[in-house]
């Protein structure tokens, strides 16, 4: 099956090719002028962007919700309350860390590093990251992803 690099080269090639479709969008001269999609600013004592998105950005892009749950998951016999995230929501970077984008504010999200404690065919359970209720993006987390890194610009 895939290995971890290839799984990256994998994302990467997605959030450019999403963000190539995204900016295909049919918008005058004018529009790219007043409309920037997505403004990523400095966050407080992290070494990560804040994305704000506008709200046609939001749509055109997929862009999707949930929160992260407590769910009773029986594992090695013990049965115990986990956080849980969609596989959808993960992220890697190029080292190989887990990331997801929490939704700090309307149309804001903030990536924030998490540690997978194992997971199934539908989620991630997570041993440190979001508190359970916090949301956290779903779906279009890789067109976060080059938002935030510049993937896809200047085409």
């Amino acid at each position: 099956m895939f290995n971890r690099k290839t799984s990256l080269v994998l994302t990467a090639f997605l959030a450019a090719l999403a963000l190539m479709i995204a900016n295909g969008t049919s918008r005058s001269a004018e529009d790219e002028e007043t409309d920037e999609s997505v403004t990523l600013t400095d966050t407080p004592g992290k070494d990560v962007k804040t994305l704000t998105f506008t709200e046609d950005a939001m749509e055109r892009l997929g862009i999707e919700t949930g929160t992260v749950r407590g769910v009773m998951v029986s594992r090695n016999g013990v049965e115990g309350e986990h956080k849980a995230v969609p596989l959808s929501a993960v992220t890697y970077d190029a080292d190989g860390n887990t990331w997801v984008y929490r939704n700090s504010a309307p149309d804001t999200f903030v990536r924030e590093p998490v540690t997978v404690e194992f997971m199934d065919e539908e989620n991630m359970y997570l041993s440190q990251g979001p508190q359970v209720g916090d949301s956290i993006a779903t779906t279009g987390v890789q067109e976060m992803i080059g938002a935030e890194f510049g993937v896809g610009e200047g085409e």
